[in-house]
């Protein structure tokens, strides 16, 4: 089932709460849920720049909220884990291995093994960082893999498999969207450079409210597809030319986002329905398919499923070309059909509340808590953020406090209690 309703990416209301809010700090995914929130009358108190709570308790970290659990976030964090539970349940997956950060070698048999070119990429990578593809020798991944491997890294070798990259949008059974991811590139007008044809789309993305904080590189070093074109920045390609800048196909690379979720074939609605129905403790997910084709019927030969990611980038909320897809509205709709009954008054969004909402938390603090200054940490920070309560060290070496103010101030101290002085 495909999700029916759009979304108004250029509401000028919309637009001028966003920016004022993502203006102030806020994350533009909490902030596209209290937009939702406040066009389906709730109320809302803001807790930090990312977290939320809505009407009937509903809360809200980004867009993750109360159907999500922990155990998801886990194993969609972890890509061999997904990969192996998306294989038993008899999905399409490339051929990949794990190996240790210092297993460079049995890595590069691996490859061998399975057939360049190969992808390179961190067990736990988000956003594309760490990503090499189209690796075609063990020279190349041997470049590649302390990029990959920084900080002692776990990390995947996999066979590269050739086609379009897709973000499927899952939310309780009902696709939302889906979005092709394309490579960064430029086209080529018969005269500007390869750089001035970065710096004339850098100016476009500016304008996205999620694109301009994923600009396309002006550095050739980052720029790892360039080289394999004949091309470099000073280049200027033929009028029409499509000049491919990078492997990865990420937004946050400098990828464009099209909406084509109403040319997608019902085989891959399908598909990416009964994955989140197979996947205990998700509501809903971005999930990733590379195909050769997607307006076809899904054979397991032309495609393979990628990637789960449990917080996906809000991308379909604006997309360079097609129809804007509420993200955020279909899931606070999915919790609100699980948590409301009857109707909820309109409220103010928080924005506009002038009143501060008192909370007191009591805390239990373990590991290594005493004999540090962490209690003497504690109170300078409850003093700063005008906080009254108290703080004692525990005979079982906890430390237990209780906090006391405004609801802001009382969850900024949280915030980074559990890393104590630096």
């Amino acid at each position: 089932m495909i999700y029916p309703e759009l979304f108004d990416a250029n509401d000028p209301e919309m637009v001028e709460a966003l920016r004022g809010l993502t203006g102030s700090g806020v994350t533009l995914k909490s902030a596209l849920i209290e937009w939702a929130g406040v066009k389906r009358g709730l109320g809302c108190s803001r807790l930090s720049n990312n977290t939320i709570i809505l009407d009937n308790n509903l809360i809200f970290n980004n867009m993750n909220g109360p159907t999500q659990s922990a155990a998801g976030e886990y194993m969609c964090n972890k890509k061999d884990i997904a990969r192996i539970m998306l294989k038993d349940m008899g999905c399409s997956v490339a051929d990949s291995a794990l190996f240790k950060s210092d297993e460079i070698e049995a890595a590069c048999h691996y490859a061998q093994h399975i057939g360049y070119p190969a992808v390179l990429k961190p067990r736990d990578s988000a956003r594309g960082r760490g990503v090499t593809t189209h690796i075609n020798s063990d020279e190349c991944l041997r470049k590649s893999w302390d990029r990959a491997s920084a900080g002692g890294r776990s990390v995947i070798v996999e066979r590269h498999v050739h086609g379009e990259d897709y973000r499927f949008f899952v939310v309780n059974r009902r696709v939302i969207s889906v979005t092709a991811r394309v490579r960064a590139h430029v086209v080529g007008d018969g005269t500007s450079t390869v750089l001035s044809l970065i710096k004339e789309k850098n100016k476009q993305r500016r304008r996205n409210l999620y694109l301009r904080n994923c600009l396309i590189p002006e550095n050739a070093d980052e720029l790892d597809y360039l080289s394999t074109t004949g091309l470099s920045l000073d280049s200027s390609p033929h009028c029409g030319q499509r000049v491919v800048l990078r492997g990865a196909s990420n937004l946050s690379a400098g990828g464009d986002s099209i909406d084509v979720t109403d040319s997608v074939h019902d085989s891959f609605v399908k598909q990416a329905i009964r994955i989140v129905e197979n996947i205990p403790g998700l509501d809903y997910v971005g999930i990733d398919i590379i195909a050769t084709d997607i307006s076809r019927m899904a054979v397991p030969d032309d495609h393979v499923v990628g990637e789960l990611e449990f917080s996906p980038a809000p991308l379909s909320h604006f997309p360079v070309e097609g129809k804007p897809r509420d993200m955020a509205g279909a899931i606070l709709d999915s919790c609100l059909n699980e948590k409301v009954v009857g109707v909820v008054p309109q409220r103010k969004p928080c924005w506009m509340q002038q009143k501060a909402r008192p909370v007191a938390k009591r805390l239990l603090i373990s590991g290594k808590v005493q004999c540090v200054g962490y209690r003497k940490w504690i109170k300078s920070e409850a003093r700063r953020n005008n906080l009254s309560g108290w703080v004692r060290n525990r005979a079982d070496g906890r430390v237990e406090c209780v906090l006391s103010g405004d609801v802001q101030n009382v969850s900024r101290v949280l915030m980074g209690i559990s890393e104590g002085p630096l």
